[in-house]
């Protein structure tokens, strides 16, 4: 049984699914062993020294060639994933870009509101990634060629770490992406005598999605075509950015973490653009973690993972235990994800769980359930909430979504 610091005790299946796991009680550098495909095994023994984290703007995995979407979008991630772990079913815990950044510095679920916890309290009381990396003798960056003042973000970031920031003043929308290369490998080079944390987080891939190039990928949809045109572009750009690691002769000593924030909607369900649904194309992420060194061939994991295990991954990998107050799982533990929780706000709010194959959606303003069986109806298009033989589940889901009695107490906690 998990007690609030109020003294409110809470239900004991929560001490697993949200209470922070606490101090590992180990080193977590030692040799991983890593779930490919039972009953094989991977040993993990090369120690990278760096980490370069790409976060692709409203970029979900089902658009990309790289997930077996139909569109050659993604030939660059295609080539790096010939020497990478690939995460089949990475999940966000809300389709926005402020609880994105939370999840992957903080390893936190978001709040349960209209304002998230990034605007609001930008200086949380919790360690983020960066913080935990300078004090091993980190260099930490982050460039974005968007504004970063919007939900104090900026903010956000130089609390956790971040000791430089590279950003403009306000969004510049039109092949802004195109001038993260230049400043990022010179910033790899001035840095390189140190490990480094560099984040670059993407631009063009936000609607209205502005890229350099003029594909016919989708014809029929202007919108689509001009977003997966803009998917190709970063896609290009991370190619082009991985090698100049290996022209530096960085590329053996430094892990490449390739993610997205948040997916993107094209009228799959009604909906356009993010954070108004939580079906798999807002809330379902790539993740592909690259070094030839560690992979000599490409693996596919299947297992669940969230976008908040990402920061205690990379750790783990580094040889550093993660904090405390943090609430994901290293991917490469032992110990398997469960669940995975959902929560989407620009709408009505909507509260979601990934439970083994199956997902649950419920609408408390409507009081109206779903669930859908993600193996043989991956388009989450037959709602089974109806169905007899599935009431069961649908009792047990239901039980599990007013994880908002945990979560915004428990960040309430961390703000002071």
């Amino acid at each position: 049984m998990y007690v609030f610091a109020s003294g409110t005790p809470v239900a004991s299946w929560y001490s697993t699914d949200f209470a922070p796991r606490g101090p590992s009680g180990h080193n977590l550098r030692r040799s991983i062993t890593v779930p490919i495909a039972a009953p094989q095994r991977l040993r993990l023994s090369h120690r990278v020294r760096n980490i370069l984290m790409i976060v692709m703007e409203s970029v979900g995995s089902g658009s990309l060639e790289l997930y077996g979407a139909h569109y050659r979008d993604s030939p660059e991630l295609v080539r790096l994933a010939a020497h990478g772990a690939l995460f089949d079913r990475m999940y966000v815990s809300q389709p926005y870009t402020s609880s994105a950044m939370l999840a992957l510095f903080c390893s936190l679920y978001p709040n349960h509101g209209w304002i998230p916890l990034v605007r609001s309290t930008p200086s949380l009381n919790v360690p983020g990634l960066a913080d935990v990396l300078r004090r091993h003798g980190y260099r930490t960056a982050f460039m974005h060629f968007g504004t970063l003042s919007f939900d104090n973000q900026a903010v956000f970031l130089r609390n956790h770490g971040f000791e430089q920031l590279f950003a403009k003043p306000e969004d510049k929308w039109g092949l802004a992406d195109s001038e993260l290369l230049p400043t990022a490998t010179a910033w790899i080079r001035n840095h390189s005598k140190d490990p480094f944390l560099l984040v670059l987080w993407t631009q063009d891939t936000h609607h209205p999605y502005f890229a350099d190039q003029a594909r016919a990928f989708d014809p029929r949809n202007a919108s689509h075509n001009r977003y997966l045109n803009a998917i190709y572009s970063t896609d290009q750009l991370i190619g082009r950015l991985t090698d100049a690691l290996s022209q530096m002769s960085l590329a053996d000593d430094t892990l490449v973490v390739i993610t997205g924030d948040h997916g993107e909607a094209f009228g799959e369900h009604g909906q356009t653009v993010h954070n108004f649904t939580v079906y798999d194309e807002e809330v379902r992420i790539p993740l592909l973690l690259v070094n030839q060194k560690i992979f000599r061939r490409e693996l596919r994991f299947s297992r669940l993972g969230r976008q908040i295990d990402i920061a205690p991954t990379i750790l783990a990998e580094l040889g550093y235990n993660e904090p405390t107050t943090w609430q994901g799982y290293s991917l490469l533990d032992d110990a398997a994800v469960e669940r995975a929780y959902l929560f989407s706000s620009n709408g009505d709010f909507l509260f979601g769980l990934v439970d083994g194959h199956f997902k649950y959606i419920y609408n408390p303003d409507l009081s109206t359930p779903e669930l859908y069986d993600l193996t043989s109806d991956q388009a989450e298009a037959r709602n089974l909430a109806s169905v007899p033989f599935e009431s069961p589940l649908i009792q047990s889901d239901k039980s599990r979504i007013p994880w908002i009695s945990f979560q915004n107490k428990y960040l309430r906690q961390l703000a002071h």
